[in-house]
């Protein structure tokens, strides 16, 4: 049992790290609505991480982990779309 708890916990912290990770990038391309900086391969990757964390969670059954990376996966997402959506005006 002590080995499952911490292997949740491990996970979690995980989730938690990446989506706090997101959330001042977030906050400064919804500001200043520029995405250079960030690369579409780094994007990328990061939705697909996202999208394998929620994979692993639900197969952990870990609702923590889900919950944390599913917004880690709507955070990136967005900013996919953003930079999409500014790279076609470009």
């Amino acid at each position: 049992m002590t080995h499952i708890f911490t292997y949740q916990s491990l996970g979690i912290l995980a989730a938690i790290a990446i989506a706090c990770a997101l959330i001042p990038v977030y906050l400064r391309v919804l500001k200043s609505k520029n995405l250079q900086s960030i690369t579409t391969t780094r994007l990328i990757l990061l939705v697909i991480g996202s999208g394998l964390w929620i994979m692993y969670g639900f197969r952990d059954s870990s609702p923590g982990i889900v919950l944390l990376a599913t917004f880690s996966f709507a955070m990136t997402s967005i900013l996919f779309a953003i930079k999409l959506r500014s790279n076609k005006t470009s």
